[in-house]
C-alpha cells in the first residue's frame, strides 16, 4: 500500500532544491529532456532577487509520499497581468507529477485552494511548457524555411513546412486557449477534483 500524501508548501532550503531537482526524477529515462540550469531555477525562484517577484507573489509546493517527493508545482499572481487585463487570476507552473492521479490532483486544488484564499476567482496554467512548445516548433518552421532557400524548394520540404503551418497554428491555438480558458476555484459545492481539459 502506497505511503499517505501530503501536499505542502516549500519553506527550507532543503525543500527548494527538492523543488528544483524533482524534475530530474520524472524525467531521468528521458533521453529527449533538456534539464534547465540549476542556478537559473534557483535565481528564478528567489523572491527577494528576481525581478519578476516585484509584482508577483506565490507559493511553491511539494506532494510528498512519506519522504519521498512525487509532484511539484507552483501558484503565484502576476499583479501586472491582472491590472492589464482587469482581472483576478492566479497561474501555476513548475507543474511536475509522477505518474500518480492522486497527486496529480491534490497538486492542483492545493494551487486551486489558494485561489480562494486569495480572492482570485479563477486559476490558469501551465502555459511555460506551450510556451516553449511554439518556440521549437517556430525553429523548426524556420529551419526547414532555411533548407527550402537554399535547395530551390524540393516538394518534400514544401510538404514538411505545409505540415509545420498546421502544426504552428495549432500550437499556437493551444497556447492561446491556456492562457485565457479559466478553471474555476472549487467552491463549497463543487468537487475537489480540478476539470480535466
Amino acid at each position: 500500500m502506497p505511503a499517505a500524501l501530503s501536499v505542502r508548501r516549500v519553506e527550507s532550503k532543503a525543500d527548494l532544491r527538492t523543488f528544483i531537482t524533482f524534475p530530474w526524477t520524472v524525467y531521468k529515462n528521458d533521453p529527449y529532456w533538456v534539464p534547465p540550469l540549476v542556478s537559473m531555477q534557483k535565481h528564478r525562484l528567489d523572491q527577494a532577487h528576481a525581478a519578476a517577484w516585484e509584482y508577483m507573489e506565490g507559493d511553491n509546493f511539494i506532494a510528498w509520499r512519506g519522504d519521498q517527493p512525487v509532484g511539484t508545482i507552483t501558484a503565484f499572481i502576476n499583479h501586472r497581468h491582472d491590472e492589464y487585463w482587469n482581472e483576478r487570476v492566479r497561474f501555476f507552473g513548475m507543474y511536475e507529477v509522477l505518474d500518480d492521479q492522486e497527486s496529480a490532483s491534490a497538486l492542483l486544488v492545493t494551487a486551486a485552494g489558494h485561489v480562494a484564499a486569495k480572492e482570485v476567482t479563477v486559476l490558469r496554467g501551465p502555459a511555460r511548457r506551450l510556451a516553449w512548445l511554439l518556440l521549437g516548433v517556430e525553429l523548426a518552421q524556420g529551419t526547414i524555411g532555411f533548407a527550402q532557400y537554399f535547395t530551390d524548394l524540393p516538394i518534400a520540404l514544401v510538404a514538411a513546412h505545409l505540415v509545420g503551418a498546421a502544426v504552428l497554428v495549432v500550437a499556437g491555438t493551444r497556447l492561446l486557449l491556456s492562457v485565457r480558458s479559466p478553471i474555476s476555484a472549487p467552491t463549497e459545492s463543487s468537487p475537489e477534483t480540478p476539470p480535466r481539459h
